[in-house]
């Protein structure tokens, strides 16, 4: 006798996208009776809907119109499959924050100071501003903080469960993250525009930290984006100053 246990619990059974500023997006979750998904909880979501559903495998890489186009014809087969494609299709932002304190560093947060006031935090990027914080949200947001490497940091998905930084973000679930990743993550290069893969090439996890203007003499917050699943390229965390674009999300559970 053989027994396997192929099904497994849900993690996460609830969730939902808000396409909104961040400070109205938060608001919705609130009513709506959700709070702001924490980056390891948006892995879990991740791993566990798989991001591509067993259909998805047959139209990756084409055009978004394709893309739709074979979504509306399977999606009768998968009673969450609008929920696999979301969770990966766009990014989110997520719980944690960015602080940049001068002299000191770039920091990564569990206590975001933009979620201290989330409507200024918006409004001041309205205006073209950086999100300035106070000495007592410094000292609050660096109580529980790992401070990140240069910007543009790349961490091998082979060392996801050791380096401070995704420790620090995907907890115990940091190790499992990376070898997700390692499994349906793609490397190569794009001869006669057609993409080759080629396994020899290590994969990595990004920061981007792009948004973060060391030469700003105040320190400042911003909020931490979990970017799109990306199967042909490097995927990323954005410490983001961008809390108004177009395609801003908001990621709520229960």
């Amino acid at each position: 006798m053989i027994i396997k246990h192929d099904v497994m619990p849900m993690q996460i059974n609830d969730s939902i996208l808000v396409r909104a500023d961040f400070d109205e997006g938060l608001r919705t979750l609130k009513r709506e009776g959700y709070r702001l998904i924490s980056v390891e909880e948006n892995a879990i979501l991740r791993m566990q809907q798989s991001c591509y559903p067993v259909f998805f495998k047959d139209i990756r890489g084409g055009n978004r119109a394709k893309r739709v186009r074979m979504f509306e014809k399977y999606k009768h087969l998968w009673d969450y499959s609008t929920k696999e494609i979301v969770c990966c299709e766009y990014g989110n932002f997520v719980s944690q924050g960015i602080l940049y304190v001068p002299n000191k560093g770039i920091f990564l947060t569990n206590n975001s100071p933009v979620l201290d006031n989330p409507e200024k935090a918006t409004q001041a990027l309205k205006q073209r501003k950086e999100y300035y914080i106070s000495s007592e949200q410094i000292e609050k947001g660096l109580a529980d903080s790992v401070e990140i490497l240069p910007i543009g940091s790349k961490i091998p998905l082979k060392r996801f469960g050791e380096d401070p930084a995704t420790v620090f973000l995907f907890g115990k679930h940091a190790k499992d993250y990376g070898e997700f990743l390692e499994k349906t993550t793609k490397e190569g290069s794009y001869p006669n525009g057609r993409f080759k893969e080629d396994p020899t090439i290590e994969k990595y996890f990004c920061f981007d930290l792009s948004y973060i203007n060391k030469k700003k003499k105040k320190p400042f917050a911003n909020q931490l984006y979990f970017d799109e699943f990306r199967e042909r390229k490097s995927n990323h965390i954005i410490g983001d100053n961008n809390l108004i674009r177009f395609y801003c999300s908001v990621r709520g559970i229960k």
